[in-house]
């Protein structure tokens, strides 16, 4: 679980016994969550995971965990401990019922792609050496990839040499509060996502929008946008709880993206009397 390993990671920093006692707090509440998601694995329903999340981001809220400068105990605003890691255990979850990181090939976490390799040679006069090629790595995003083996050699050399690349297959934005910054990095690797694979999907999942930010999504490359909380970011309001039915919808469009079958147009509007 992602956000169990933010957890094992904070602990092992044994300085401050007092931010030592609030991590085994935490730990505590986390364990909770995690009761609920086996729960919910074995019914096929998020009810029990999304409540105990609710639950646990509530708790971790408390001031207390704060960082207080005179008393030098407490987390940064900015700590992995109040991060969105835990999307991406919702997101474990869903994929862990279909079955596709069973499949060979396929991995799942926070990781880059490939581009397609570029020919590097040290000499271009000298092709006894072995050719050089080298990929260009994506940003570090949370994403579901194939890895595939390729061999290759110069033409009329007995000897193939071997690489590997990592292709796409869905990509997932996960933030806090997503802003324009973020939303235009999002498009960037969306667009190279899409030139080493045309049926990579990139979703951006966020609690809540900066305030007044609303993207046009189609107009970009990034397919979808899901805002959980349903709000604008407003420190003076009250936060909404995660929205059961948006986590729901999310599981139904990774369901979707996971079939790249086309259909055909007379199957369509036979099962659903709609032709987009």
């Amino acid at each position: 679980m992602f956000y169990n390993a933010v957890l094992n990671e904070l602990m092992k920093d044994k300085t401050n016994p007092v931010n030592q006692m609030y991590l085994h707090e935490i730990e505590l509440k986390w364990k909770e969550v995690q009761k609920a998601i086996t729960e919910d694995i074995e019914s096929g329903q998020n009810n029990n995971m999304i409540s105990a999340i609710n639950d646990f981001v509530e708790a971790i809220s408390n001031q207390k965990y704060r960082y207080d400068k005179l008393k030098r105990k407490g987390f940064h605003s900015d700590s992995q401990l109040f991060s969105s890691y835990y999307i991406g255990d919702i997101l474990t979850v869903m994929l862990n019922r279909t079955g596709v990181l069973e499949n060979h090939g396929v991995k799942w976490g926070f990781q880059k792609f490939d581009c397609m390799p570029t020919y590097v040679p040290e000499n271009i006069l000298d092709d006894e050496k072995i050719p050089n090629l080298e990929s260009v790595k994506s940003s570090n995003f949370l994403m579901l990839t194939v890895t595939m083996d390729f061999q290759y050699r110069i033409e009329g050399r007995r000897t193939f040499e071997k690489s590997q690349q990592v292709f796409p297959l869905i990509i997932f934005g996960l933030y806090k509060s997503l802003d324009n910054n973020k939303f235009d990095n999002c498009e960037e690797q969306a667009m190279l996502a899409k030139k080493v694979f045309p049926k990579s999907k990139f979703m951006i999942i966020a609690e809540t929008l900066r305030e007044d930010f609303v993207p046009d999504v189609s107009k970009s490359h990034v397919d979808s946008l899901f805002v959980l909380r349903k709000q604008f970011l407003n420190i003076r309001k009250k936060r909404n709880k995660i929205a059961l039915d948006v986590v729901n919808v999310v599981e139904k469009k990774v369901l979707d993206y996971l079939n790249l079958k086309e259909k055909n147009r007379a199957d369509i509007f036979k099962s659903r009397g709609i032709l987009e």
